[in-house]
């Protein structure tokens, strides 16, 4: 095709050539011949080398042709065995690591939920978090399937497994900080120790810690362990989620709108290449039968050597001329020997062990490092607060009452499951209810109170007065032995914990349970060990005497005595009897040497309480010992509202020898004692006997009921109580203390020395 094509072109240019040399010819001048002669030989060069030119030009157009089809060709095949390649051979895992997405979720989930991941990822997420919470956070990391590729799931799950996660938890005072975006681009480092990396400054400039420091510190290792994620396909993409569970501390704070920042670093370093070590151990090497012989005493029998062995040991490398001479006059038998290595043979030797080590190979790896960062509100779940109010300064009985409310900050209901109040060298009780209470569930601006009673103990630091309370026989006798009398001791403050355990409502969820803890202390400084026996009040003019219908308290020279009330409201509420203590010693002889006197009546004891309530004691008939007596409680309510109180006579454990100065009499020889207790809660008849069999020297009065509650007194109403009590020893005997208790307030009015009862032997 190529040839016809040149023919023709040189055919029409030669008879183009042809019919353009003729005109020319002729304006030459030149004659028929010559034109037709100068015409045809034009045409016929020009013809020729057209057709040539367009032969060769047309065989190269076609190659080239050819050859741009075969680069086309060349580039498709290319094209197709790249694509082939691609969807054989997996992406590197260092261009999937800096394509991966990374997030932190905070689902809104119970503990003990059975979510897939696929759930925990359409979850929604907790706006905010509360203290003393262990927070369940899951690092996600995504890698798209348009960078990884759907069937690439081993790459990427190896991928997964080779991440090293880190958590860092602090609290800011507020969110002034502006979050970061939620992904950092990853950075770059080498590491010639992959067990032990270093933190480069230009790292630690780029890394993206909080401007506090952290409170908790976690990693999670994946490194070299078995395959511990699991990959999920969600958004189109390959999922994986890491569990962590962060506690959230309590942290003082100036800011009332403090945030937790929660950052998490994912590190990427790839397994070193393990390296074969081809060296093997020769054990020929160790075979006894390859070391030679070495006779140590050789030396000694060669002679003149021996003693040019050590001095001229180095003179064959110093002088090496001498060394020439030496060895000149001396015989083969006179040579000297070097018997001992030199140090110059030493240090050759060790350079040669030296260079024989396998050398050592640097292993620089590529370590990766991305971070994120997630910020939420902190809110307090319960507040708590304590107030206490003292009951019995003589028992040291202190009621404390404890109030939870549910704030209204914290945006969800808070159901409490338990609360555990514990004191110091005290016993603590639920006061005046032992129902179930919980759970229970708190509501928004919802508050509970519940009233303790705290019972004080001796600390332990000080050593305890010696306890004289025995059952003796009421026949022996024994010489008085004196004792120091114990003084007030003023109490220490004591630690208080209050633990509450509850969980919050989120959106319906319940979440985990939270272990909230609250310390303080419970100051009873005011409070003092009261030994009312030490000081009593001034001396009646009048006492009631045997023979009386009516047992009253004795009228002093104004008239009625009232003693005075002890509202037990604070510190200043402790108050004593008016008038000039005395002996106990001196009021018992001032009243048994006086004589007697007809039985008269006198107006019963009246004790005003505050708040209008006035109370009267009465006693009537004759006392004798080991006879039960009742006492008569006369309450009127004088206020404007209805009130209900309970009657208590404390079980108080009186150091009767400690006040009256009174030594404990022995037993009778060929007869000891043995040291009973006083169980506290024996029946009527029991505890009678035993008192009747056995005395003991402190006690005088036994109240057989010391728990009364009254019905409520309406306004302008009153109530009568009776009381039983027994006497044991024939004496002139005082009832100290009767409480009275507010059942609406919780208040505790201490009434003293509100009788006196002379009790006739049997």
């Amino acid at each position: 095709m190529c040839q016809q094509s040149a023919y023709r072109a040189g055919i029409y240019t030669g008879l183009f050539v042809a019919i353009l040399a003729v005109p020319i010819t002729k304006r030459m001048g030149f004659d028929k011949n010559r034109i037709a002669l100068t015409a045809m030989s034009s045409a016929v060069v020009t013809g020729y080398f057209v057709s040539r030119y367009a032969y060769q030009s047309c065989i190269t157009s076609e190659g080239f042709l050819t050859a741009m089809r075969h680069i086309d060709t060349a580039k498709q095949s290319e094209a197709s065995h790249s694509s082939i390649d691609m969807e054989a051979d997996p992406p590197a895992m260092e261009h999937l690591f800096n394509e991966a997405s990374l997030q932190i979720y905070i689902p809104n989930l119970d503990k003990t939920h059975t979510k897939s991941e696929n759930d925990i990822l359409n979850t929604a997420q907790r706006e905010f978090a509360f203290y003393d919470e262990h927070l369940d956070v899951y690092f996600v990391a995504k890698i798209p399937h348009d960078v990884a590729g759907s069937e690439h799931t081993t790459t990427v799950k190896s991928l997964f497994d080779q991440l090293d996660i880190q958590v860092e938890a602090a609290i800011h005072e507020s969110a002034v900080h502006s979050s970061p975006p939620q992904s950092q681009r990853a950075s770059v480092r080498l590491s010639s120790n992959p067990s032990s990396p270093r933190t480069s400054s230009t790292q630690k400039r780029e890394s993206m810690r909080p401007e506090n420091p952290p409170y908790y510190t976690h990693t999670l290792t994946t490194r070299g362990k078995e395959s511990v994620s699991t990959i999920i396909d969600a958004d189109g993409a390959h999922c994986c989620l890491y569990q962590m569970s962060i506690p959230v501390v309590y942290m003082k704070t100036r800011s009332n709108t403090p945030h937790l920042s929660i950052t998490t670093i994912a590190s990427y370093r790839p397994l070193p290449e393990a390296v074969d070590d081809d060296s093997s151990t020769d054990e020929s090497e160790y075979d006894i039968d390859s070391f030679a012989t070495i006779n140590l005493l050789q030396g000694l029998n060669d002679g003149k050597s021996h003693s040019f062995v050590l001095k001229t040991s180095h003179m064959s490398e110093t002088n090496p001329k001498i060394w020439n001479i030496l060895s000149g006059l001396m015989s083969s038998d006179e040579q000297l020997l070097q018997r001992f290595p030199t140090e110059d043979q030493l240090r050759k030797h060790n350079s040669e062990n030296l260079t024989q080590t396998p050398r050592q190979t640097s292993t620089q790896v590529l370590t990766l490092k991305r971070s994120v960062r997630k910020i939420v509100p902190v809110r307090s779940g319960i507040s708590v607060k304590m107030r206490t109010t003292n009951a019995s300064m003589a028992d040291k009985v202190i009621t404390m009452s404890v109030d939870l409310e549910n704030d209204e900050t914290s945006g969800c209901p808070f159901e409490v499951e338990k609360v555990e109040v514990q004191v110091a060298n005290a016993v603590i009780s639920l006061a005046y209810t032992k129902e179930n209470l919980f759970p229970m569930t708190l509501e928004t601006l919802d508050q509970m109170v519940l009233l303790y009673r705290v019972t004080l103990l001796a600390d332990g630091v000080s050593k305890p007065a010696e306890s004289t309370r025995k059952f003796q026989s009421r026949y022996t006798q024994g010489p008085p032995v004196t004792t120091q009398p114990v003084m007030d001791e003023r109490l220490q403050p004591q630690r208080v914990s209050i633990h509450v355990l509850g969980a919050p409502i989120i959106d319906g969820v319940r979440v985990a349970t939270m272990h909230s803890k609250w310390n303080t202390v419970l100051d009873v400084s005011s409070m003092r060990q009261r030994r009312e026996d030490n000081v009593v009040s001034v001396p009646r003019l009048s006492s009631v005497l045997p023979g009386s219908s009516g047992m009253q308290t004795p009228v002093s020279a104004r008239g009625t005595h009232t003693p005075k009330s002890n509202s037990m409201s604070g510190p200043r509420s402790e108050a004593s009897p008016s008038g000039t203590p005395i002996d106990a010693n001196q009021r018992r002889r001032m009243v048994m040497s006086m004589p007697p006197a007809p039985p008269v009546t006198r107006k019963p004891a009246e004790v005003e309480v505050s708040d209008g309530i006035v109370v009267s004691f009465t006693v009537s008939g004759t006392i004798q010992v080991g006879r039960i007596f009742t006492l008569q409680i006369f309450l009127v309510n004088l206020s404007k509202h209805t009130r209900r109180f309970q009657v208590i006579v404390p079980n108080r454990k009186r150091n009767y020898t400690d006040v009256m100065n009174i030594q404990p009499q022995a037993g009778r020889a060929g007869n000891p004692l043995k040291d009973l207790p006083i169980e506290p809660y024996l029946e009527d008849t029991e505890f009678i006997r035993q008192f009747l069999d056995n005395e003991t020297q402190e006690a005088d009065l036994v109240a057989l009921e010391s728990n009364v509650r009254l019905s409520p007194l309406d306004p302008s109403t009153s109530q009568n109580v009776s009381i039983r009590f027994i006497a044991v020893k024939d004496s002139l005997h005082t009832i100290d203390i009767i409480q009275l208790v507010d059942l609406d307030t919780g208040f505790v009015t201490n009434l003293r020395n509100v009788l006196e009862i002379f009790v006739e032997s049997a």
